[in-house]
């Protein structure tokens, strides 16, 4: 049985990843001290020929403000996979290297570099929304964690 790229064995559609789109990110964010602020920040998928990417920028609301930026290269899913590989440079964790891998109505994540790993979830509320659950680990330790809540945009009218 064939199945489209984002769809496992159980017939689950995925929108997140899988097809291009733009989406708001906000929730709470917790450091390696166990001090919660809350974060806000987009993710804009684009699909080119061989490559998908995800740009991501996250603000943590702390003061003064930080904030990070990432771009994911993402492998392609073929039709009928349920998962993809994935590369991309960050603060603090440098060149990491992943796999996203789609089981019901969650994309899992996983990251590792030799400074550290990091784990994520996306869990999907419906096509327009996902809650993402996350961890970085720097050398064993908790570097920080996070909850947010994705939230697809809708395409804005030209007017014409």
């Amino acid at each position: 049985m064939l199945h489209n790229a984002g769809e496992n064995t159980m017939k689950h559609r995925h929108t997140y990843l899988v097809m291009p789109g733009v989406w708001s990110a906000k929730g709470n964010f917790t450091d390696g001290n166990g001090t919660q602020h809350a974060v806000s920040g987009t993710s804009t998928i684009t699909h080119d020929r061989g490559i998908w990417y995800n740009r991501a920028a996250m603000l943590i609301h702390t003061v003064p403000p930080s904030d990070m930026e990432c771009v994911y290269e993402i492998a392609p899913m073929m039709p009928g996979s349920n998962h993809t590989t994935w590369t991309a440079e960050t603060l603090p964790m440098g060149r990491m290297s992943g796999n996203f891998a789609m089981v019901g109505n969650t994309i899992l994540a996983c990251a590792y570099t030799p400074q550290g790993t990091s784990m994520e979830t996306m869990r999907q509320i419906d096509a327009d929304t996902y809650e993402n659950r996350g961890a970085l680990f720097m050398d064993g330790i908790l570097i920080s964690a996070w909850e947010t809540v994705l939230h697809r945009q809708q395409p804005q009218s030209d007017g014409r």
